[in-house]
This record gives C-alpha cells, structure tokens and sequence, in this order.
C-alpha cells in the first residue's frame, strides 16, 4: 500500500492540529472517501510485549455525509486539557500536546469492505508481531474525554494500586492455594 498521506506532526511547528484541521478541505479526503490510517512515534518507540514497536493506533474512516478528512483532526484534542469530542483518542492527544512528532500515514481504499478488512488486517499483523494492539487502542468515546480526565480527581488508594510496594505482592492464602 502506497501512503496518500505521509506527514510528521508535531505542536508547534508548521505542519500541527491545523494540518490536521485542514483535511477537511482536501478533494481526495471527501465524502465517502474510504481511508485507512496509521498513527506512529516517530522519536521513541512503545514497549510492547513482543518487541518495540512505533505504531499507537490504526484507524478507519469513511462518512457518508461529510468529509471524511474531518475525522484526523477530531482525534487530537483542542488543548491539553479541553476537548470532549467522542472521536479524540486520548492517549494520541497526550502524546500530541506533550510535543512529541508523530507520523500520520493514511492510505486510499477503493470500498468500507476493503477499509474494514484492511484495519483488521493491520490491527491483528500488529497483535501477531508486537504481542498487543497498539496502546492508544481503544482510548476513544465519552469515557475519555479530555475535558473529563484532565478534572478527574483519583482517589489515592485507586492510584496507590498502580504503583505495587513489592514484587512479591500475591502471598498465597489457604483459600488461594492450589491442593
């Protein structure tokens, strides 16, 4: 597959959100435009379980009554502490406010068959080669709106369970062990 796109953005130079933004006015990216994309660190890599790898996310797109080039703007949030569209995928927007240069891939596909296909394909090559899907999988929707996680108040027991005290933190019980 050949990248229609193949772009570095990154906060606070000449190609950032706007890019973005402006897709929404490109010919190629109109309605019912089928599209496949990918989203990569382009400095550092993820250390999935497998290997390390650069992608975070892999994506379709395709509207039927808009263009579809507004969909890549929708994932990045409007700050880095505002934005409550269902389409911004958190974990990408983190990364783009925190000023990290990531790469945007997207490929032209012929149908929303072929889109659909092409994202399995390329989510489960990813599972198949790095051991997990891309981390920004599934950071998207009302749950994780930027607006909402950024007031988000934790309770310090909660966060105290992020970060275990040792390695040996499972003592078995007479109830957990195994006869």
């Amino acid at each position: 597959m050949t990248p229609y796109i193949d772009v570095f953005i990154q906060k606070e130079t000449n190609c950032d959100r706007q890019y973005l933004l402006d897709r929404v006015r490109d010919a190629e990216l109109g309605i019912d435009a089928s599209v496949v994309y990918i989203y990569a660190l382009a400095d550092e890599c993820v250390n999935y379980p497998e290997k390390p790898g650069n992608v975070i996310y892999i994506g379709e797109a395709g509207r039927p009554s808009e263009p579809t080039g507004k969909r890549f703007a929708q994932h990045v949030s409007t700050s880095s502490r505002k934005g409550g569209d269902s389409g911004t995928i958190y974990s990408l927007s983190r990364y783009y406010w925190q000023g990290k240069r990531l790469r945007l891939q997207v490929f032209l596909v012929e149908s929303s068959e072929e889109r659909k296909k092409a994202e399995r394909i390329l989510l489960n090559s990813h599972v198949k080669e790095f051991g997990s899907l891309p981390i920004c999988q599934g950071t998207t929707g009302e749950n994780y709106g930027t607006t909402a996680l950024s007031s988000l108040v934790v309770p310090e027991k909660f966060m105290a369970l992020f970060f275990p005290t040792s390695n040996n933190s499972h003592k078995p019980t007479p109830q957990s062990s195994v006869a």
